[in-house]
């Protein structure tokens, strides 16, 4: 990195002007000396003169052991690496990254897909806490019918059976379809720790079963929004004959929704 290798040649050229200075005390110190000690008491030199010398002489060896020292630090500094790389500049590069990633986190990517529907976000909006979606997505996918049956309607369906549907948008049309899946849970079952024991109450709420209808006319999506309201009549092959019964009965309600929808 071309600061670090200023700075240490900065700190070299610091060291040797130290070493010179120190060299030029000494030098001055012990001539002071062997004066004061050859001439004795007619010496030119005082003592005071020995000590400023002496002094000075001690001064430089400190000074030229603290830039000694600063120019170990600069050099370490200039010579350490991370897998080859100056750890200022590897500090430098992860400070890049983090700032990168934290940068890329404020892009809103979609999971698949799809669309967003009722757009209300804006720039300056903040997030409430704790995090929540700002933003309701639709996915492009094949979409199906949720149907809620009493629990004792397990005893007959499964997966395949012929199933009918009306929707409140759509009077007097009836839609085709199959069961395409039996949800394996009900929300009345679900449990969550809270710190606090459940009450039977709670255990006493009656759920009905989710079933999933696939229609065979997979354009009704395009001809209605998702979130559509409506009927749905599944037959299984146990009393069968009377399944016509429940078709007229279905097709009269799609009727009725001339008028009551």
């Amino acid at each position: 990195m071309p600061q670090l290798e200023a700075a240490w040649k900065a700190a070299t050229a610091r060291v040797t002007r130290a070493v010179a200075d120190k060299d030029r005390t000494k030098s001055a110190y012990d001539r002071y000396a062997k004066g004061k000690k050859r001439g004795g008491v007619n010496s030119p030199f005082t003592e005071l003169e020995l000590d400023n010398k002496r002094q000075f002489y001690l001064s430089s060896e400190a000074q030229l052991t603290a830039v000694r020292a600063e120019e170990l630090r600069v050099r370490l500094a200039f010579e350490s690496n991370i897998d080859g790389v100056n750890t200022k500049v590897a500090g430098i590069q992860g400070e890049l990254e983090k700032a990168q990633f934290d940068l890329d986190m404020t892009v809103v990517r979609a999971p698949t897909d799809g669309m967003v529907t009722q757009m209300a976000l804006r720039p300056g909006i903040y997030v409430p806490m704790p995090l929540r979606p700002l933003m309701s997505f639709i996915p492009d996918e094949q979409r199906m019918f949720a149907g809620a049956f009493w629990q004792n309607s397990l005893l007959r369906l499964k997966e395949g059976d012929e199933a009918e549907v009306i929707l409140d948008g759509a009077p007097g049309q009836v839609f085709k379809g199959k069961v395409a899946k039996i949800l394996p849970a009900m929300a009345e079952g679900e449990i969550q720790s809270s710190g606090t024991l459940i009450s039977s109450r709670h255990l006493m709420q009656r759920g009905r079963v989710i079933v999933l209808i696939e229609l065979d006319d997979h354009e009704i999506r395009d001809r209605f929004p998702a979130g559509v309201s409506g009927q749905v009549a599944i037959y299984t092959d146990h009393f069968s004959h009377v399944a016509i019964m429940r078709k007229v009965l279905l097709r009269m309600q799609g009727w009725l929704n001339y008028v009551f929808h």
